[in-house]
C-alpha cells in the first residue's frame, strides 16, 4: 500500500534527523492501515500487525529504552507493505540495524530503526 510506504519514508527521515517519530503522522498512517485491513482483509488480517505491536512492546520493555516507543508504533506499518512473509521484513530490519550498530560502534546510543524497516520492506517487496 503506497500510503503506508510514503508515511514510513517520512517517519524514517524524521527518525534519522531528530531521533523522534511524530505521533500525528504515525497515528494517521496507522488509521489508514486499519481502514485498509478492515475493508480488504478478513478479521485474521489484524493478527499480524497486532502480534508485531505486542512483540515490539515486549522488546521495548526488555531493552530499557534502547528501542524507542515510536519504533513500536511504526512496526505494524512495515507489516502491511511487504507482500511476502511479514516476519521476514522484520528479520531483515533487525539484521540491517545490527550491521549498522556493529560498523558504527554505537553500542551505548539509540539506533534509528524506522529507516531499516523502510529498507527491508522495499527489499522484501521487490524480491
Amino acid at each position: 500500500m503506497l500510503t503506508c510506504l510514503i508515511a514510513l519514508a517520512l517517519l524514517s527521515f524524521s527518525d534519522i534527523r531528530y531521533r523522534l517519530i511524530p505521533k500525528g503522522l504515525n497515528f494517521s498512517a496507522l488509521t489508514v492501515l486499519a481502514i485498509f485491513i478492515f475493508t480488504t482483509h478478513p478479521v485474521s488480517g489484524v493478527v499480524y500487525p497486532l502480534a508485531t505491536y505486542l512483540t515490539y512492546c515486549l522488546l521495548f520493555r526488555l531493552s530499557r529504552g534502547r528501542i524507542g516507543y515510536g519504533d513500536v508504533r511504526v512496526a505494524p506499518l512495515a507489516m502491511d507493505y511487504s507482500s511476502l512473509d511479514p516476519t521476514l521484513t522484520h528479520l531483515f530490519a533487525w539484521s540491517f540495524a545490527g550491521l549498522y550498530t556493529l560498523f558504527s560502534r554505537n553500542w551505548k546510543g539509540s539506533v534509528p530503526f524506522a529507516p531499516f524497516l523502510l529498507a527491508s520492506a522495499l527489499i522484501i517487496n521487490h524480491l
